[in-house]
């Protein structure tokens, strides 16, 4: 045990409170391994023996290679004669040792590596079999797998039947075939080893999959014409199957019959109401019971008579920004085009969609704010026969001017613009939009909750009474940025006080909130001075409390920022109080102080012969309220003293020096 004593250049001076150490253990040279034997040789045991050169403790190691993996117990009595009986060996095995010993110093030898062999017939373990597994399943088969700790056969026994392979390996894979569809199989694996003893695993379940289903087979189709505009098909299929038919002006089809859900073996289907002059491909199609669908080739068949032109009907047009859509319909499948202009002679006309539909969309670009435009569209047939609309127009969005961002705070900013007509008022910035209602020309839309010193970009849009809108091009705004708190310390806890500093990246204020919840509630007198580098010191704190704080520093524009979290201390437990020192002098060169302390303390008396000179330290008593110190050798005259005590938390109290006069 021990504490240590510093003195100032006042000569004032302060005790630990008690540590300890321990030494370290003695160390020497190896204890040396001697003089080993071994005998008593049998089917599962032997005796071995041996000496040191010094006391040490007993123990070997052991096993089937080299390797060794096995400790006897350990026979922890120091001695210079050392033995060991080792039993539950194997018979028949050729076994690894080596003799080692420990001294008191936790120094170790080691004899050199003994070999032996028992006596009787060795016998070889079952395999342990492991990772059983199932796998490939289908309605008829599966893989069976699994591991082995060495080379064995594989069998599987599965619902009165096995699969098997006489191949050594200890990877192992066996597939079961012909097996009934959506059945469960129990298995178990076997596996024998090249000694001929087996281990079979525990049982194993797995389930086939469902039977494949197979379709109808659809043949003998035959088709004829109905005048100019339909066509008659037959089909007939192996097994009862629902009927219909897919259909087109093109090889892709794309057109369905409604299904004749009744099954049979004989289908027939009429299309009627196809284009004249027109070839059609069609493929017959059938479901069987089980849920499977059979499919014919592919056919053609051209109606007779002379194609009609495209009917066109139901366009529309929708303006958004510089771009339009234009939507029609067509009686029958054609191609999509698009002409356009400031005039009925249009200036542009879209690339051709030659995909033949009869829903039709096409996209315009590149369009100009407040315009009208003119347009027609133009469809044509699988013959190549165009219908051309009447002119159609439509108005783009309106006009956007003088996009601002004003009044930008910290946390909000009124977005501003003009446009030429009478519109809405939206804006898109980062992933959120905000709105004002009411068709205008003067817009304004503020935004709010966002991030201080955070770049943001927006966008705003406005649409008209028709729906045409428009929307500006890519716009930002930073929000003002708020004093940064960092750097946070805290330090020089007492039981009524803290120091707590910080810096900001700005000049600004200074302020502490602090309270005994999270809810703060206390607020530090504010240091009204700009600066980077910011202290509080909290006093009239109640002792042993725990307390809860946060910084706060205002710039010079009034912005205020707050440091990242709430954080926590504990003020210390009142210092002990020292009272009623009695000294009782003696004539032996000796003398006792004892006093009391309001808290159970450790405690001890340093003195001299001079004011603040102490040059002796009575040894520290117990934890106790009630300390008594002996000082011995004290010089004949004045004696100056102090009493020092700790509490059991390391508070430490010091009274005003003292004397008495020692006979």
């Amino acid at each position: 045990d021990f504490d240590v004593v510093s003195a100032n250049a006042s000569n004032v001076s302060s005790a630990s409170v008690n540590s300890t150490f321990a030494t370290t253990a003695a160390t020497g040279p190896a204890p040396y391994v001697g003089y080993v034997a071994f005998w008593s040789i049998n089917n599962t045991g032997i005796t071995i023996s041996w000496s040191t050169d010094q006391l040490a403790n007993t123990q070997l190691a052991y096993g089937t290679t080299t390797a060794l993996g096995q400790l006897s117990p350990l026979q922890t009595t120091l001695s210079a004669s050392h033995g060991v009986v080792l039993t539950t060996l194997n018979p028949g095995t050729t076994y690894y040792f080596v003799a080692q010993s420990t001294n008191a110093s936790g120094v170790t030898g080691y004899s050199t590596t003994y070999t032996f062999t028992t006596t009787g017939t060795a016998t070889t373990p079952a395999p342990v079999i492991s990772n059983v597994a199932s796998s490939g399943i289908t309605s008829s088969s599966a893989t069976i797998t699994w591991t082995t700790d060495q080379a064995s056969t594989s069998v599987v026994n599965y619902g009165g039947q096995t699969a098997s392979s006489a191949t050594l390996v200890t990877s192992h894979s066996v597939v079961l075939s012909g097996l009934t569809a959506s059945t469960q199989y129990s298995f178990t694996v076997t596996s024998v080893n090249a000694a001929n003893v087996a281990s079979t695993s525990s049982a194993v379940t797995f389930s086939t999959a469902s039977p494949v289903a197979i379709p109808p087979q659809v043949g003998y189709v035959g088709f004829w014409g109905v005048p100019n505009t339909g066509i008659a098909v037959s089909w007939s299929t192996d097994v009862a199957a629902s009927t219909q038919l897919n259909y087109g002006v093109t090889p892709s089809l794309g057109t369905l019959t409604p299904v004749q859900a009744t099954l049979t073996s004989s289908h027939g289907v009429v299309l009627s109401n196809l284009i004249p002059g027109t070839t059609y491909y069609f493929v017959a199609q059938s479901q069987g019971a089980n849920g499977a669908t059979g499919y014919s080739t592919t056919y053609s068949y051209t109606t007779s008579g002379t194609a009609p032109a495209p009917i066109i009907s139901n366009i529309q047009a929708s303006a958004s920004g510089n771009s339009a859509t234009i939507t029609w319909t067509t009686d029958q499948a054609t191609t999509s085009q698009v002409n356009y202009g400031l005039t009925t002679s249009y200036s542009a006309s879209s690339t051709v969609n030659a995909t033949l539909t009869t829903n039709h969309s096409v996209t315009v670009t590149n369009l100009l704010p407040s315009t009208t435009y003119n347009f027609d569209v133009i469809s044509a047939n699988v013959n190549n026969l165009a219908s051309t609309s009447a002119n159609v127009t439509f108005p783009t969005g309106p006009t956007i001017i003088g996009v601002t961002a004003g009044s930008v705070t910290t946390n909000a900013a009124i977005i501003t613009w003009t446009t030429d007509e009478p519109s809405t008022s939206v804006v898109t910035y980062g992933t959120q939009s905000a709105s004002s209602a009411g068709l205008v020309t003067s817009h304004s839309v503020a935004l709010t909750g966002l991030t201080p010193g955070t770049l943001y970009n927006f966008t705003v849009t406005s649409a008209n009474a028709a729906g045409s809108l428009w929307t500006s091009s890519s716009n930002n705004f930073t929000t003002v940025a708020v004093p940064v708190i960092s750097y946070m310390s805290y330090w020089g806890i007492t039981s009524s006080g803290i120091t707590i500093s910080w810096a900001t990246n700005v000049p600004s204020t200074t302020v502490v909130n602090y309270g005994t919840t999270s809810a703060l509630g206390s607020v530090s007198p504010a240091q009204t001075g700009f600066a980077d580098n910011h202290g509080v010191v909290l006093t009239g704190l109640q002792p042993n409390t725990l307390y809860y704080f946060q910084a706060q520093s205002t710039d010079a524009n009034g912005n205020t920022g707050y440091s990242p979290s709430i954080y926590t201390f504990t003020t210390l437990a009142s210092l002990p109080v020292i009272s009623s020192p009695v000294v009782t002098k003696n004539t032996n060169n000796t003398a006792s102080i004892s006093w009391t302390t309001s808290v159970p303390t450790f405690s001890y008396v340093q003195y001299g012969t001079s004011s603040g000179n102490y040059i002796r330290f009575t040894a520290r008593t117990s934890l106790t309220t009630s300390p008594n110190c002996i000082l011995a050798f004290v010089p004949s005259g004045t004696v100056y003293y102090q009493l020092v005590s700790v509490d059991a938390s390391g508070n430490q109290v010091v009274s005003k020096e003292a004397t008495f006069v020692e006979p």
